[in-house]
């Protein structure tokens, strides 16, 4: 997943054997990683030479989850030195899992769930022309 992209050595990373197709499972429901070193295995259709297996977890007999969220402000980053005024920002990021069994032994969920809110300004110091005078007018400052 690292590396140059759209080479012939670009590696194919599958998902419970799909193709997995911009997100990747969280680290919690992953049960194993495997590579497969073997570019003419008769295991699956296609060439292996590139190609990552990730299996996830079956359901489980009891019941447990998980949460986080990571918050990010303009107050802890770093000041930028060349500008004058430091534009408010905000990031949050939710993420949690739920797992448990429907039918014991037989049938189990698994629910993941993530969502990224971003609240980003910039100042905007503006000179415009009166369209009457045609002389410089100052906006005020507006985030």
């Amino acid at each position: 997943m690292a590396g140059a992209a759209g080479g012939a050595d670009d590696a194919a990373v599958y998902v419970g054997g799909f193709r997995e197709r911009g997100q990747l499972p969280p680290k919690e429901a992953i049960l194993r990683i495997s590579i497969n070193q073997n570019p003419y295995s008769a295991e699956f259709s296609e060439r292996g030479d590139a190609r990552i297996e990730i299996i996830t977890k079956p359901g489980s007999d009891t019941f447990h989850g998980g949460f986080n969220f990571n918050f990010n402000d303009e107050s802890l980053n770093a000041r930028d030195a060349f500008a004058t005024f430091r534009a408010p920002f905000q990031n949050r990021a939710y993420g949690g899992y739920f797992s448990g069994p429907i039918i014991r032994n037989r049938w189990g969920f698994f629910f993941d769930m993530q969502h990224t809110e971003t609240d980003g300004n910039d100042f905007v110091n503006a000179i415009v022309l009166d369209p009457v005078t045609f002389l410089p007018t100052r906006l005020p400052q507006r985030y």
